[in-house]
């Protein structure tokens, strides 16, 4: 079940990542790295598009949405500095052992 849960709330978080590059990066590549550790599993997605400035945009609903997910998996993540036009990256990690905070959603 716990298991279930992270994979839709990462399709989804890949999903909406994918959804802002196409829509705003103008970039070429896009790389999801996935990579299990015993303690917990990190997620690196990443695109060579024109980058953005996190302090505006993380109102927008795409970062939110994404956010209130990795909160959701009771992870942690980073917005790796964007320098404009060398792409974004985000980095989550997931612990394996934790109970999550709410697991109402599967959506």
């Amino acid at each position: 079940k716990k298991d279930l849960f992270v994979e839709v709330q990462l399709y989804r978080i890949i999903q909406e990542f994918t959804t802002n590059v196409i829509k705003h990066s103008d970039a070429a590549d896009l790389w999801i790295y996935i990579k299990d550790y015993p303690e917990n599993m990190a997620v690196i997605i990443s695109d060579n598009g024109q980058g953005f400035e996190y302090e505006e945009v993380k109102k927008g609903m795409g970062i939110k949405n994404i956010e209130s997910r990795i909160k959701s998996m009771n992870a942690t993540h980073k917005w790796k500095k964007t320098f404009l036009n060398k792409g974004s990256r985000l980095i989550i990690k997931i612990p394996k052992y934790h109970e999550f905070p709410n697991q109402t959603s599967t959506d």
